[in-house]
C-alpha cells in the first residue's frame, strides 16, 4: 500500500492534489484513505468528494483515527488488554509476587506498577533488559528492588492468558 504526503504552505493547491490523487485511486477500483489534520477538515473533504460521488468507496479520516485504522488493518490476533483489565492482571501478580494479602497499599502499589510498565513498553523495556539494569543497580550498592519479578510475573501472566506480553498497551 503506497503512502503519499502531502505538505505545503497555505494555498498551495494541497487540496486540489488530494482530491485528485482520491479520484485517481477510485478510477482504478482501490478503496483510497484519505487522512487530514482536523475534524473540520475531514467534513470539508468528505462534502466535496461526495457531491461528485467521488466518496464512493474511499474514507476521509483525521488524524486520530489513523493509529486504530492502522490496528485494524493489520488485524491483531486479539484484543488489546484495556486500562481496566491490566490493573486487575497487574494487581494479581503483586499480590502474588510480593506475597502480600489485599488492601488499600497493595493496590496502591499495583496502580504505581501499572503506571511503570506501560511506561517500561513505552521504551520498548523487556522484563530481562529491567533485570540487567536492577542487577547493575544493586551492584552499585542501591538496595534490591522486586520490581523485575513483578515486572516478568506480569508478562508470564499475559502469556497464559493467551497474550502477547510484547504488544504496545493502550493507555
Amino acid at each position: 500500500m503506497a503512502i503519499t504526503l502531502i505538505t505545503g504552505p497555505a494555498n498551495a493547491g494541497k487540496a486540489e492534489l488530494a482530491i485528485e490523487a482520491v479520484r485517481r485511486h477510485l478510477a482504478r477500483g482501490e478503496e483510497p484513505l484519505l487522512i487530514v489534520p482536523t475534524s473540520a477538515d475531514v467534513e470539508h473533504y468528505r462534502r466535496e468528494l461526495a457531491g461528485e460521488g467521488a466518496l464512493m468507496g474511499g474514507r476521509v479520516l483525521g488524524f486520530d483515527h489513523l493509529v486504530d485504522t492502522i490496528v485494524q488493518r493489520a488485524g491483531p490476533s486479539e484484543p488489546v488488554l484495556g486500562p481496566v483489565a491490566r490493573g486487575r492482571v497487574v494487581a494479581a501478580v503483586a499480590q502474588e509476587t510480593l506475597h502480600r494479602e489485599p488492601s488499600r497499599a497493595l493496590l496502591r502499589l499495583a496502580a504505581a506498577a501499572q503506571e511503570l510498565i506501560v511506561e517500561l513498553r513505552v521504551r520498548r523495556v523487556s522484563p530481562a533488559r529491567l533485570d540487567g539494569a536492577l542487577a547493575r543497580w544493586e551492584e552499585a550498592g542501591m538496595p534490591g528492588v522486586a520490581l523485575g519479578d513483578l515486572f516478568r510475573s506480569y508478562d508470564r501472566e499475559l502469556r497464559e492468558m493467551g497474550r502477547d506480553p510484547g504488544r504496545r498497551l493502550r493507555v
